[in-house]
């Protein structure tokens, strides 16, 4: 009888590799607006099954900022909630049909703005959705020179049908190929 090959077996690490390379991608996201004209940087934090995102803007173009534009993933109604601002500025009420949430300077006697060389926090809202890279945009109050960045924020990627049907197929060839296996090692025995 021939000595079984040895089945090689993934690190005991492997899972921990991954997570740590999908946390590098997400931290190098974030930290790619240190040289950006806007940068949006994210706080995350998780209460009771909701991921608390909370946001602070820095403006860092010589003019002021109209508004500026996150691109979040879900696009189911409720998705975006417990919308708040600083005082001096709005959210938006998040609308589901383009998953968009915009920060804007406030209306009012106690209006602010995104002045040049401003830092403003306090833009939050909860997501029962998780972090991941999302857009931003932006453009001066002059609606001109537009601004394009990425940063973290509620992220509900949705496969495809035809990544669906891949994967069903790999399951159905992984499980043919496990009974097979099982039915030749019980002959072998027998």
């Amino acid at each position: 009888m021939l000595p079984r090959p040895r089945r090689s077996r993934p690190s005991r690490f492997a899972g921990a590799f991954a997570l740590a390379g999908t946390l590098g991608v997400l931290f190098s996201a974030g930290a790619a607006h240190a040289q950006a004209q806007v940068s949006i940087v994210p706080t995350v934090t998780i209460t009771g099954g909701l991921y608390n995102y909370s946001y602070t803007v820095t403006n860092f173009t010589d003019t002021s900022l109209g508004f500026v534009n996150l691109d979040t993933l879900p696009t189911v109604d409720g998705a975006i909630t417990n919308l708040s601002a600083p005082t001096g500025f709005e959210i938006s009420p998040f609308d589901s049909t383009d998953g968009i949430v915009t920060f804007l300077p406030g209306f009012g006697t106690d209006a602010q703005e995104f002045s040049p060389g401003s830092t403003i926090s306090g833009f939050s809202f909860s997501s029962a959705f998780g972090p991941g890279a999302v857009s931003f945009d932006t453009q001066d109050v002059n609606g001109v020179n537009p601004i394009n960045g990425t940063t973290i924020g509620p992220n509900a990627a949705v496969p495809e049908a035809s990544t669906l049907v891949s994967l069903g197929a790999g399951l159905a060839l992984l499980t043919f190929v496990a009974v097979r296996r099982r039915r030749s090692t019980a002959t072998i025995h027998a």
